[in-house]
Protein backbone atom coordinates (compact mmCIF):
# COMPACT_ATOMS: atom_id res chain seq x y z
CA UNK A 1 0.00 0.00 0.00
CA UNK A 2 2.68 2.34 0.97
CA UNK A 3 4.83 1.31 -1.83
CA UNK A 4 1.63 1.99 -4.34
CA UNK A 5 1.66 5.71 -2.70
CA UNK A 6 5.08 6.73 -3.41
CA UNK A 7 4.24 5.98 -6.75
CA UNK A 8 1.49 7.85 -7.35
CA UNK A 9 3.12 10.96 -5.41
CA UNK A 10 6.08 11.05 -7.72
CA UNK A 11 6.11 13.80 -10.28
CA UNK A 12 5.66 12.70 -13.60
CA UNK A 13 8.75 12.23 -15.51
CA UNK A 14 10.78 15.34 -17.22
CA UNK A 15 11.89 15.11 -20.94
CA UNK A 16 15.25 14.44 -19.88
CA UNK A 17 14.61 11.17 -18.18
CA UNK A 18 11.57 10.01 -20.81
CA UNK A 19 14.97 10.20 -23.23
CA UNK A 20 16.80 8.36 -20.97
CA UNK A 21 14.37 5.49 -19.70
CA UNK A 22 13.89 5.24 -24.03
CA UNK A 23 17.53 4.95 -24.44
CA UNK A 24 17.74 2.48 -21.84
CA UNK A 25 15.43 0.33 -23.39
CA UNK A 26 16.39 0.83 -26.28
CA UNK A 27 19.66 -0.43 -25.84
CA UNK A 28 17.70 -3.40 -23.91
CA UNK A 29 15.62 -4.69 -27.13
CA UNK A 30 19.31 -4.06 -29.23
CA UNK A 31 20.92 -6.40 -27.14
CA UNK A 32 18.60 -8.94 -27.32
CA UNK A 33 17.89 -8.62 -30.88
CA UNK A 34 21.99 -9.40 -31.81
CA UNK A 35 21.36 -12.10 -28.90
CA UNK A 36 18.53 -13.61 -31.16
CA UNK A 37 21.17 -13.48 -34.26
CA UNK A 38 23.88 -15.07 -32.36
CA UNK A 39 21.80 -17.84 -31.31
CA UNK A 40 20.29 -18.49 -34.89
CA UNK A 41 23.56 -18.29 -36.52
CA UNK A 42 24.77 -20.87 -33.91
CA UNK A 43 22.04 -23.18 -34.92
CA UNK A 44 22.94 -22.50 -38.71
CA UNK A 45 26.50 -23.03 -38.10
CA UNK A 46 27.67 -25.12 -34.90
CA UNK A 47 31.35 -24.38 -35.44
CA UNK A 48 31.27 -20.79 -34.94
CA UNK A 49 29.41 -21.57 -31.50
CA UNK A 50 32.49 -21.15 -28.81
CA UNK A 51 33.20 -17.30 -31.17
CA UNK A 52 29.78 -16.03 -31.42
CA UNK A 53 28.84 -16.59 -27.73
CA UNK A 54 32.14 -14.97 -26.77
CA UNK A 55 30.99 -11.93 -28.85
CA UNK A 56 27.88 -11.68 -27.73
CA UNK A 57 29.01 -11.89 -23.60
CA UNK A 58 31.40 -8.79 -24.92
CA UNK A 59 28.25 -6.80 -26.24
CA UNK A 60 27.36 -4.03 -23.72
CA UNK A 61 23.80 -4.45 -22.33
Amino acid sequence: MLFKKTIASEPPLSKKDRAIKALIQACYFHHLFFVLIAALENFIHPPQLNIRIISVKLYPL
